[in-house]
């Protein structure tokens, strides 16, 4: 099978293959691949075999003595006047990437620089390429070696299984050698270790920031470049993920998206798509309590949901599995929690009509069910004469609740199992919008900024403040709540199906009293396929921005991206803000700078 020669071709030569004959092969170099095939005399060329460069993190040059760093000893009737130029690639099989090298070798000419000096040339074409260059066949001569890139790395020892430092050592760190990447590597000893330096170190000499644990160092990388003063400039500095912790919720988002498997030899795809380089915008979210600001990635989860992974903390050296073990218990000992979500709607729902069942009508008709005994009729959420439905109304004060505690109460230890009489009896009773009840405020849910807070395009009230009267209120006995950004919020947890990065949308799924123990582990083993979404039982709205209040504080516990709130907490908000930051993602395939 001949090349392929309707495209431009940059270069084109003759080498042979190491290790084996030196059986001469044609290799072709094009913007996208290269090409070899073996040489079978006048009659033309077989066995074609073609690299596309999306597979390829790196190629290197080597003299005769460096031959070590192949692994191959010399034959003996092989001249020293060889060189070599080689290929690192890691091609898909199976779902899952497989690192395979190419080595070509260069006997053209009867002295060593001759054939090293064909070989470099190969070699910055080729970088080039990888690069994201547009290279001409007339422009090759004129090429220089692109510069090493440099990575600072953190590593946290104390993460999942506590294996980041070998990970780095023995996975990540040759692959990065292959891709011409440079590291300087922190360990961390303390919290916050890592916020505190990228808060203040120079990051100019960097052209990327890779994290080596779980998704709760990226939190604090991020707030760290949030504080500083340059932020504009730190943000741009992309972010790659290797998965070290138990969650990995970010790992999960950038390799589905990817399309590399994140169950399977994650650690190698993450690293891959680092050295791939390119660089992709990713939302941030503003979250305010009545005491602390930070900045958030991932998700802001309450109730059953932040219990399993608060709780399972104890477990974080059996890895993910405690994830699934923590569910267990929590669907055993249900509990109940009581509070107000209020939020602003997103302007059109009919784009996210493909993630879920029609939001805003599906809480509407959840209620309606529930007020069937009543003579009075549940008025539409686009009703233009907005009805209370027994609810406070939001343009009187409400006193806050003083927290939402940071660790599990002693008294959760001992809680009964919940009597499923007491479950039957609940979802049979007669509601008339006092348990669970929504209210609309709004003649037209759009978004609007109030006059004080035009100034700096904030969507949030004050927090010690109602919320503006064009947002949704629902309040009653919460399950489950998640307000999500992201397509993950765990490796197991595959929360927003087609999630881009950049949406600028905060997807809000939470579940009420009553349900029966059935419904909530139906739900929970959902969450593997995203199969969840669909459910009849889960009510799922997408929002501009949103406040989550306790009503009953000495119950559940409020994480932000995994990490629990300290006590004193009453109330949390928050919205999406025009700033990104930048993940390590090629996005398009190939790689850049």
């Amino acid at each position: 099978m001949a090349p392929n020669t309707s495209v431009n071709t940059i270069l084109n030569d003759e080498f042979s293959i190491y290790p084996g004959k030196c059986m001469n092969y044609d290799v072709f170099l094009y913007q996208n691949r290269i090409e070899y095939c073996k040489k079978t005399g006048t009659n033309g060329s077989d066995k074609q075999v073609v690299i596309d460069f999306v597979d390829v993190v790196g190629c290197h040059c080597f003299e005769e003595r460096d031959r070590v760093s192949l692994n191959k000893k010399r034959p003996k009737n092989e001249e020293i006047n060889v060189a070599f130029f080689c290929l690192y690639y890691y091609p898909r099989y199976n779902d899952v990437r497989q690192r395979q090298v190419v080595v070509f070798r260069v006997n053209k000419y009867e002295t060593f620089d001759e054939n090293l000096q064909i070989a470099k040339k190969w070699r910055t074409a080729i970088l080039h390429i990888l690069r994201g260059g547009i290279v001409q066949a007339e422009d090759v001569d004129n090429l220089s070696v692109p510069l090493r890139r440099k990575m600072l790395v953190f590593v946290n020892p104390f993460s999942g299984t506590r294996r980041a430092e070998l990970i780095f050592r023995n996975k990540v760190e040759p692959l990065f050698n292959e891709a011409d990447i440079d590291t300087n590597l922190i360990i961390t000893e303390r919290q916050f270790h890592a916020r505190d330096f990228v808060q203040t170190e120079d990051l100019k000499p960097y052209n990327g920031i890779v994290i080596i644990s779980g998704d709760g160092l990226v939190y604090e990388v991020l707030n760290g470049l949030m504080a500083r003063n340059d932020r504009q400039d730190a943000l741009k500095i992309p972010i790659g993920i290797v998965p070290g912790g138990s969650g990995n919720a970010l790992t999960a988002c950038v390799l589905s998206a990817e399309r590399d498997s994140y169950r399977k030899n994650a650690i190698l795809h993450s690293a891959f798509t680092i050295a791939k380089g390119g660089s992709q915008p990713m939302d941030l979210v503003k979250v305010q309590t009545p005491t602390v600001s930070s900045y958030s990635f991932l998700c802001i989860s309450w109730a059953m949901i932040s219990d399993i992974d608060i709780e399972s903390e104890r477990l974080r050296s059996w890895g993910p599995i405690r994830f699934l073990l923590s569910a267990i218990i929590r669907t055993i000992r249900l509990r109940r929690y009581k509070g107000r979500l209020s939020y602003l709607p997103v302007k059109d729902n009919s784009r996210y009509k493909e993630h879920f069942r029609i939001p805003l009508q599906q809480v509407e008709n959840d209620f309606r069910q529930t007020s069937l005994r009543s003579s009075k009729s549940l008025p539409s959420l686009e009703s233009t004469d907005p009805q209370l439905i027994g609810v406070r109304p939001l343009n009187k004060s409400i006193s806050m609740a003083p927290s939402f505690p940071s660790s599990l109460p002693n008294q959760y230890a001992s809680d009964s199992l919940c009597d499923l009489a007491q479950i039957k009896e609940d979802e049979t009773q007669h509601v008339n919008g006092t348990k669970n009840s929504v209210k609309d405020t709004t003649n037209d849910v759009t978004s609007q900024f109030s006059p004080d807070n035009e100034s700096d395009g904030t969507l949030l009230s004050p927090i010690d403040e109602p919320v503006p009267d064009n947002w949704v209120s629902v309040e009653g006995e919460f399950i489950g709540f998640c307000a999500v950004y992201t397509s993950h919020i765990s490796q197991d947890a595959y929360m927003w199906p087609g999630r881009k990065s950049d949406e600028g949308v905060i997807c809000i799924q939470y579940v009420m009293a009553p349900l029966s123990r059935k419904s909530i582990a139906a739900l929970l083993l959902g969450f593997d396929d995203a199969s969840h979404t669909q459910s009849d039982v889960l009510r799922t709205v997408f929002a501009e921005a949103f406040r989550l209040e306790s009503l009953e504080p000495d119950r559940g516990i409020l994480t932000i991206d995994g990490e629990a709130l300290e006590r004193g907490t009453a109330s949390i908000q928050a919205e999406v803000i025009q700033n990104k930051f930048h993940i390590i993602r090629p996005g398009n395939g190939a790689t850049t700078s």
